[in-house]
């Protein structure tokens, strides 16, 4: 296994990678904030972290780009408050990737579908009774 693999995943993850996805699920989690703006945390959060992993800007701009085609980190755009003719790009953290659950520690049993119960006939009875009436 290579050096900072984390063990499960199903590619590898770079431990810079896994660095800066811990400073962007702390980012989401801050409260009030209801997204992350890509600029904010490239040029003021991940800086401030001073993550020996990543010590220069330009390799934190290189782990950035390399989380987000590896779709690690996903980008959206949210309409911007001062101006909405101006989106704001944002990032969030992918949970739904092998590797990023390998680092929460989010298993597979977190997205299992679970039917609920409902009370009465099966829909199918309902709609082939309707159909026939």
């Amino acid at each position: 296994m290579p050096s900072g693999t984390v063990p499960g995943a199903a590619s590898y993850l770079h431990p810079a990678e896994a660095d800066l996805l811990r400073v962007l699920d702390r980012a989401e989690s801050k409260p009030g904030w209801s997204f992350v703006p890509l600029k904010k945390f490239r040029d003021e959060i991940l800086p401030s972290e001073h993550i020996p992993s990543m010590p220069t800007d330009v390799e934190q701009s290189a782990v950035l780009r390399s989380s987000i085609e590896k779709k690690l980190i996903l980008i959206g755009k949210v309409p911007n408050p001062k101006s909405p003719q101006f989106p704001v790009t944002t990032i969030r953290v992918n949970r739904m990737m092998p590797e990023v659950r390998a680092i929460f520690g989010g298993g597979e049993a977190d997205l299992e579908f679970r039917p609920v119960e409902i009370k009465g006939e099966p829909l199918s009875a309902t709609v082939m009774r309707e159909r026939h009436r």
